[in-house]
């Protein structure tokens, strides 16, 4: 993966990331790079308050090979905003799917939930 696009997801990371926990914000020292493979970028963010430990998968697409990088990174912020806007899963959702499990017998019963 090019160093470019690295330091491009990194930066954004720094920009748009607040842990969900105490909602402190990150620093380049909190980041750990836990692979790459083709366009996407594993890491690890630890906050720095609490301690939580995130892991982050971001993938890049070619938006365009002539796209200048100030407007590839306009883009870039652009898509991480709209993603953020999408709701998470709630910890009411996680205990429905436990409860779930908990009832399941067999694994038909996993389709029948």
């Amino acid at each position: 993966m090019n160093y470019f696009i690295i330091k491009n997801i990194v930066e954004t990371t720094l920009t748009h990331f607040a842990c969900k926990e105490c909602g402190s914000k990150a620093t380049e020292q909190n980041i750990h790079i836990l692979g790459t493979a083709g366009n996407s970028l594993n890491m690890e963010v630890i906050c720095p308050q609490c301690q939580a430990s995130w892991v982050i998968k971001a993938e890049m697409n070619i938006m365009g090979i002539n796209t200048p990088p100030t407007q590839f990174v306009e883009q870039l912020k652009k898509t991480v905003e709209n993603t953020r806007k999408n709701e998470a899963i709630k910890d009411a959702d996680i205990s429905k799917v436990r409860e779930g499990l908990k009832n399941t017998k067999s694994v038909s019963d996993l389709f029948n939930m």
